[in-house]
C-alpha cells in the first residue's frame, strides 16, 4: 500500500536548469539591496519586489498575520511583498508568490534566497 508519493509535477534538481540570465537578473535584483525578512527556522522569507515600494513592513505583518481588510488590501499586500519559502516535503525546494515563481519557474527572488542559504544550484 502506498503511504505517500510525489506530486505528478514534482521535478527533483537534476532536472533542474538556472541558466545565466537567471543568475544575471538575481544579481541585478540583489545589487537593489531589497528589504528581507524572515521567520525563525529560516523556512519563510518576504521580499520586497524589484520597485522598491513603500509598505514593505506593513505587508509583511499583514502576510503574517494573514490579515487584510478587503480585496483591494489584499491586492497591494500581494503586490508589496512577495513570499518565498521552503517545501516542507523536498528537500532544496523554494516556493516564490511573485508571477514567475507561481508558474514554478525559476525567479529572481527564489535564486537569491537559494544563493544566501547556499541551497546546491544546477546550471544549464
Amino acid at each position: 500500500m502506498e503511504v505517500y508519493s510525489k506530486s505528478p509535477d514534482y521535478t527533483t534538481n537534476s532536472g533542474l536548469k538556472v541558466s545565466q540570465e537567471d543568475f544575471r537578473v538575481a544579481y541585478q535584483y540583489k545589487q537593489l539591496k531589497p528589504l528581507v525578512k524572515t521567520n525563525a527556522a529560516k523556512t519563510v522569507f518576504y521580499l520586497q519586489p524589484s520597485n522598491m515600494s513603500e509598505g514593505f513592513d506593513e505587508a509583511v505583518q499583514a502576510r503574517v498575520e494573514n490579515n487584510y481588510n478587503d480585496w483591494q488590501n489584499y491586492m497591494k499586500v500581494v503586490d508589496e511583498c512577495y513570499f518565498v519559502r521552503k517545501a516542507d516535503d523536498f528537500d532544496d525546494v523554494l516556493f516564490c508568490t511573485c508571477s514567475v515563481g507561481a508558474r514554478k519557474q525559476i525567479c529572481k527572488h527564489s535564486l537569491v534566497i537559494a544563493c544566501t542559504l547556499k541551497i546546491p544550484i544546477f546550471s544549464g
